[in-house]
């Protein structure tokens, strides 16, 4: 049975030394997807940020900017996703970009014009508006294409721990109670989004290796959290 998976990528795993963009680390994320080759028939939908490029919490107090940090992130996201679909070229493999109805942007297409045949889907650009970040946009795509489940991979993030325990992990939690507790590893209105949607959520550090075992459904290898209802 085919099943569909929402990646959703941290651009600060992406970031090289002095320099934001590293394309190793890329094409070390696209042979993870290549090579995973899951028992399964795989649709893959990736939702990548901007973090790499622009960190938006770290100009909260810059007034003056207003949203214009937001829509800088939106377009770093985009660049990333246009370096990924390069790395998957390196390995024979196609995708496409979808952006925001919003944006028009060489390269890249709006949701309405993608088919069941595309087989791997990069979204870049957020919803297209301030104030939304890019875990929503993840959780939204994953709900207008179907996606059978979520992974959340983390820059420096191996799951929920517990605030009475601080080395014991969280292996499974409701997004009932990750709404009610406001957590923000995942940004919690994305959460709520889901809620009562019947799809898992893994949180996990953000690695190729990670990437490649969770395609493989080869849980046990990946140190992470589930959510689910």
């Amino acid at each position: 049975m085919e099943i569909t998976t929402m990646v959703k990528i941290s651009g600060e795993s992406l970031k090289g030394n002095g320099s934001p963009f590293d394309f190793a680390k890329y094409l070390a994320f696209a042979k993870a997807i290549v090579e995973a080759k899951p028992d399964r028939e795989h649709r893959i939908l990736m939702t990548f940020d901007g973090g790499n490029v622009i960190c938006v919490k770290d100009f909260t107090s810059v007034h003056d900017l207003g949203s214009k940090i937001d829509y800088a992130g939106m377009l770093a996201s985009v660049q990333n996703c246009l370096l990924f679909k390069r790395a998957l070229r390196e390995f024979g493999t196609s995708a496409k970009i979808v952006v925001p109805d919003n944006f028009t942007l060489p390269e890249t297409c709006h949701a309405d014009e993608i088919t069941y045949a595309d087989r791997i889907v990069l979204f870049g650009g957020g919803i297209g508006v301030p104030d939304f970040s890019t875990d929503i946009a993840a959780a939204q795509n994953a709900l207008a294409f179907g996606a059978d489940q979520l992974f959340f991979l983390k820059n420096d993030v191996d799951g929920i721990y517990s605030p009475w325990l601080p080395d014991h992990r969280v292996h499974a939690m409701s997004y009932s109670e990750y709404v009610d507790r406001r957590l923000n590893i995942i940004d919690v209105e994305a959460i709520a989004l889901l809620l009562g949607s019947e799809k898992m959520t893994i949180i996990a550090r953000c690695t190729p290796e990670n990437l490649q075992n969770l395609l493989r459904e080869d849980y046990l290898h990946v140190s992470s959290t589930m959510l689910a209802d």
